[in-house]
C-alpha cells in the first residue's frame, strides 16, 4: 500500500500492480470503506486498476490529514464488502461488415475466420477495471489472448457511439463518437452513457461482462428501439436573452464543476480559476456556485437585450475593468476583446445565466455534450 498526490486536491492509494478478481476486490472493498465513512472535504471516490483516486477539497482537509484517516481505515480489521456487489452485465454485439470495419484484420493477424473471433470475443465473462478516457467507457479485461491486437497505426478521427474495439490485450465499447486508435469488431444499440439515468454509466468497476452476438436485423431493431432523452429546454423571455455576436475563443458555460460521477468517467470540469469565477459572482449578488462565462485570450462580443448588473473576473480584459460590477443598458454591445493580462476570465450576470444543471452541473463538457446552453 502506497500513497502519492495528484495535484494538490486528490490522493492516489496505490494497492497492487496485478491485473485480476483478488485486487480488484480489494480495491472495490477499500473504495466502498471510503466512500462509507464520508471523511470530511472528500468528494469522489474512484476505483480503478490496482487503486483507488479520493478527491478532495483542501479547504477543508490536509492531504497528510486524509492519508492518516485512509491509512487507520484501511488497516481496519473489520473493513467490510463492497457497497454494490458485482452485477451480470450482457452486450448485445453486431459483428463485422459496416458495424465492424475491422473485424478482417484482427482475424487474419490471428489466423482465425472472423466468426471465430466472434466466438472468441463472445467468451469469456469479463470484468470492469475501470471506467475512464470518456464518461462510460469501462476497460475490460479478460480478453482471450488470440486476440491481443495492437492498436492502429493510424488512428481513426471518429468513431460511432457504441463501437466496440480491441486495443491490445482489452476491449471496450466507446459511448460517444469519438477519435481512438483501437481495431472495431462491431458495435452494440446500448447507451453506454445517458446523463438523464441516475446511474448514468451503464457499467461499475467490478461487473462482470459478457458479449452476445445478434444478427445486422436484430441490431438494427435494437438501435430504432433505443430513443435518446430530450434535452431540457429553458423558456426564455425575449427581453432576457443576450445575444451573441462573437464569440470569442474558447467560450463556455462553467459553474464550480459537477462532484460525484468521476467513477462513471465524469470529470470535474468547472471553470479552471474557480476563485475568479466565485468572485465575479458574488460581485453581482449571485451565490458563488452560479454559472458564468469563461473565456480564453479573446473575449465575446455580447449585446444586452435588457439592462443587467455584470462583472468580469479573472484575466485583464481590454473592453471591460475587472472586478467591478458594472450596470450595463438594454441595447448596450460590450466587447471583451483581447486579454491584456493572464488567461482566461469570467463574465457574471446578476440572476445567473439561466442554464439546465446536467449531472448536478451547468459545466461545460464537450466530449460527452454535457452542460451550457440548453
Amino acid at each position: 500500500m502506497r500513497f502519492s498526490a495528484l495535484g494538490d486536491s486528490a490522493l492516489v492509494l496505490t494497492l497492487g500492480d496485478a491485473v485480476d478478481d483478488a485486487l480488484l476486490a480489494r480495491v472495490q472493498t477499500v473504495s466502498a470503506a471510503i466512500e462509507r465513512k464520508t471523511l470530511a472535504g472528500v468528494f469522489d471516490v474512484v476505483p480503478a486498476f490496482g487503486s483507488v483516486t479520493v478527491f478532495y477539497d483542501p479547504a477543508r482537509t490536509a492531504g497528510e490529514a486524509l492519508q492518516a484517516e485512509i491509512e487507520a481505515l484501511v488497516r481496519e480489521p473489520d473493513v467490510s464488502a463492497p457497497l454494490r456487489p458485482a452485477r451480470q452485465v450482457e452486450i448485445p454485439v453486431g459483428y463485422g461488415g459496416e458495424l465492424g470495419p475491422d473485424l478482417a484484420a484482427v482475424a487474419a493477424r490471428a489466423r482465425k475466420t472472423e466468426s471465430e473471433v466472434v466466438a472468441l470475443h463472445g467468451e469469456p465473462e469479463y470484468r470492469v477495471h475501470a471506467i475512464g478516457f470518456a464518461p462510460g467507457f469501462a476497460y475490460l479485461a479478460g480478453l482471450p489472448a488470440a486476440l491481443h491486437t495492437p492498436r492502429r497505426a493510424t488512428p481513426r478521427t471518429q468513431v460511432p457511439a457504441g463501437a466496440v474495439g480491441i486495443g491490445a490485450a482489452q476491449t471496450g465499447v466507446y459511448p460517444f463518437a469519438l477519435p481512438v486508435g483501437w481495431n472495431l469488431i462491431g458495435r452494440t444499440p446500448v447507451a453506454m452513457f445517458d446523463a438523464g439515468r441516475a446511474e448514468p454509466a451503464w457499467l461499475r468497476v467490478g461487473d462482470r461482462v459478457k458479449f452476445r452476438a445478434v444478427s445486422a436485423a436484430e441490431f438494427a431493431a435494437s438501435a430504432r428501439e433505443s430513443t435518446a432523452p430530450e434535452s431540457a429546454r429553458i423558456d426564455r423571455d425575449r427581453a432576457g436573452v443576450v445575444t451573441v455576436l462573437k464569440a470569442g475563443m474558447l467560450t463556455t458555460v462553467q459553474d464550480l464543476g459537477r462532484t460525484g460521477y468521476r467513477a462513471s468517467g465524469v470529470p470535474l470540469s468547472g471553470a479552471a480559476d474557480p476563485f475568479a469565477a466565485r468572485l465575479a459572482n458574488l460581485l453581482v449578488g449571485n451565490p458563488e456556485t452560479a454559472a458564468v462565462l469563461e473565456f480564453t485570450l479573446v473575449g465575446p462580443t455580447l449585446r444586452f437585450e435588457q439592462d443587467a448588473l455584470v462583472a468580469v473576473g479573472g484575466a485583464d480584459f481590454e473592453g471591460c475593468p475587472r472586478w467591478e460590477p458594472m450596470q450595463v443598458a438594454r441595447g448596450t454591445t460590450l466587447t471583451l476583446g483581447a486579454a491584456r493580462r493572464g488567461c482566461r476570465g469570467y463574465l457574471a450576470v446578476a440572476g445567473g445565466w439561466k442554464v439546465a444543471p446536467v449531472l448536478g452541473s451547468c459545466s461545460t463538457y464537450g466530449r460527452a455534450g454535457l452542460g451550457g446552453p440548453a
